[in-house]
């Protein structure tokens, strides 16, 4: 039997999960808001720039990948303006959620509305995090991507890795976080993401299993009676990307950043204005031997990047975007493709109806006892005999070069076609005469 999401972790784990969902929405529109100091000063993020639409479910869709959200609540800030005090499961994801969002375009254009939000600290997680440093070296890997187009698919049975969130790093050590998944079966490989600042373990990571039936094993248990900030199980966008066309999508995910050089494509450098060299990808398939290349964490779809924060915001947001566009095609792809075998299906099915339709009287013969009029030794003064073919008598077809009275029978008609003399030009069209034509001046 699969374990649970997870087992039980300790008191103090239980306690974080366990803890109420305190949301203070705004019931209509802006009525009602308290002014943000009149707010309790607990660790939080605060969040400003989103728009009107967004209620307590967009913020906590948005947050929903650093361990969960215990309360939003919003309020006017001094400038008037909506914003949100966001309060975590996890505090000590805060820190790692503004370094990653800060100045990034969030939302689908469906369930939350676009737009680019700040985030900073406030309260005592303010005071604990060191101010943000100059440009850094940055880890991304495709799957800490928001993948809110990624096309609902069924897994092929090649696929056997899954992407993890939420793990109870804090509380677990890799060993443990490897025995619990040998819950659903082998596993031949494990890898935890670490968080560039501090270098610790950030909660997410990559397991393949050695049977793609012990991978959804995983993606099902965790699926099933889940909560927000529970272990998430998905399966692996970098694993699709390392099957290149064979995989689901039918094209290869690495196209949707970079050349066949294996060089990022310039519409993502742009954003974040950074150069070539301050940028890579690496993955199994595209280990970049360049001498100048930074050294590569794992074989996973991931990107390098040397720039500040709001560089890497930004970074983050046009990869982003490059996904959903190429998420977007797939979905488009797979649309027509199945119109098409629609179309396909209700053309067979036309035919098939045609063919069990009884042929028009015509194409089944002549019908028993012969035509109408039909005698045994041909019709009186008939010529023809639906037997025997054609017989004579006066009304039967002439034969072949013989027409009917006014005709001639010996076939054309005196001096038709006249003979041809050296250097004769041809009768004009329509002549009937009997002798050479006329001659032409």
């Amino acid at each position: 039997t699969p374990p649970r999401p997870w087992p039980a972790a300790g008191a103090g784990a239980a306690a974080v999960a366990a803890a109420p969902v305190v949301t203070m929405a705004p019931p209509n529109g802006d009525v009602g808001l308290q002014a943000e100091e009149t707010l309790p000063k607990v660790p939080c993020i605060v969040v400003r720039n989103f728009p009107d639409s967004w209620q307590d479910s967009q913020v906590k869709l948005v947050f929903a990948l650093f361990g969960g959200v215990s309360a939003v609540r919003f309020a006017l800030g001094a400038d008037a303006k909506r914003m949100a005090h966001v309060e975590f499961k996890k505090a000590e994801n805060m820190a790692k959620a503004v370094d990653q969002l800060h100045l990034t375009h969030v939302g689908d254009g469906d369930l939350i509305e676009e737009c680019t939000i700040s985030c900073e600290l406030s309260g005592s997680a303010k005071q604990s995090t060191p101010a943000p440093a100059g440009p850094l070296r940055r880890v991304l890997f495709v799957d800490e991507l928001p993948m809110l187009k990624r096309p609902d698919l069924p897994p092929s049975r090649k696929e056997q890795e899954v992407y993890l969130t939420s793990l109870p790093v804090e509380e677990c050590n890799e060993e443990q976080i490897k025995s619990w998944l040998e819950g659903f079966g082998v596993v031949d490989d494990m890898f935890l993401l670490r968080d560039d600042r501090t270098g610790k373990f950030s909660g997410r990571g990559y397991a393949r299993f050695k049977m793609h039936e012990q991978a959804n094993a995983c993606v099902e248990a965790t699926r099933e009676d889940a909560e927000e900030g529970d272990i998430a199980a998905a399966w692996s966008e970098s694993e699709r990307a390392s099957q290149r066309a064979s995989g689901v999508y039918g094209i290869d995910p690495h196209t949707a950043f970079a050349g066949p050089s294996g060089r990022v494509i310039s519409a993502i450098l742009g954003a974040p204005k950074l150069k070539a060299a301050d940028l890579w990808m690496f993955s199994e398939l595209y280990p970049n031997r360049d001498r100048g290349a930074p050294q590569p964490e794992g074989k996973r779809l991931h990107f390098i990047a040397t720039c500040t924060d709001e560089q890497f915001g930004q970074l983050r947001s046009a990869l982003a975007s490059a996904l959903q566009s190429f998420h977007e095609k797939v979905a488009k792809r797979l649309r027509e493709a199945k119109e098409a075998k629609e179309r396909e299906a209700k053309e067979r099915e036309r035919e098939d109806q045609q063919r069990q339709q009884p042929p028009p009287a015509w194409q089944l013969g002549p019908p028993p006892g012969g035509p109408p009029g039909h005698h045994p030794g041909g019709p009186p003064g008939g010529w023809y005999d639906w037997q025997r073919g054609l017989l004579p008598g006066p009304d039967r077809p002439p034969p072949f070069g013989h027409g009917p009275p006014g005709w001639f029978p010996a076939g054309h008609p005196p001096g038709y076609p006249p003979p041809l003399h050296h250097g004769a030009a041809a009768p004009p069209s329509g002549w009937h005469g009997g002798g050479p034509p006329p001659h032409i001046g």
